[in-house]
């Protein structure tokens, strides 16, 4: 998979033991507000992990990047479980792809393996790439979707203007 796939980065990613003391840290640093939100992935291919799961967020907005802090859970996909992963560097980076289905294709025919696909109750559809051995960390790419361009929109709204009240809501 060539980088060309991929629109601009738009999210960098951590995994936490305590979203809310997190995104309380993040939000003293002047990133925020966040909004704490609980999903659930109905339609998760990931071998390691057959159930079904619950994935614990916190999103708010620094600068042009979207900080999404993640709880590290046995009831989250072993993805959002590693160890070695929480509290000590980024989890993961994600952008949106130029076009989904083609890059679909391009990863069958070889590059970094998918680690986790899923398509959550709004029909996002995500896949996670294990591209740790390169950076350190994994990449996640978007297929663009209007349910998430508006999660993406209501976090940067809502940061303009913010006062630095208020710095944990829920999200609707």
């Amino acid at each position: 998979m060539h980088l060309s796939a991929t629109g601009d980065p738009v999210q960098i990613a951590y995994l936490t033991d305590d979203v809310e003391q997190a995104a309380l840290g993040w939000a003293k640093r002047g990133a925020g507000p966040f909004f704490l939100r609980t999903s659930s992935g109905e339609d998760i291919t990931d071998p390691a992990s057959p159930d079904p799961s619950t994935i614990v967020t916190a999103l708010g907005q620094w600068g042009a990047l979207m900080v999404e802090l993640i709880l590290r859970s046995p009831n989250a996909p072993k993805l959002f479980w590693e160890p070695a992963l929480a509290n000590h560097g980024i989890h993961h980076i994600a952008s949106f792809a130029n076009d989904f289905e083609v890059l679909l294709r391009e990863l069958e025919k070889g590059g970094p393996p998918v680690a986790l696909a899923l398509r959550n109750a709004r029909g996002n559809r995500t896949v996670f790439l294990d591209t740790r051995g390169e950076t350190g960390h994994y990449f996640e790419i978007y297929e663009p979707h209007p349910g998430l361009f508006a999660v993406y929109d209501m976090v940067r709204e809502a940061a303009l203007g913010w006062d630095g009240r208020d710095p944990l809501r829920l999200a609707q």
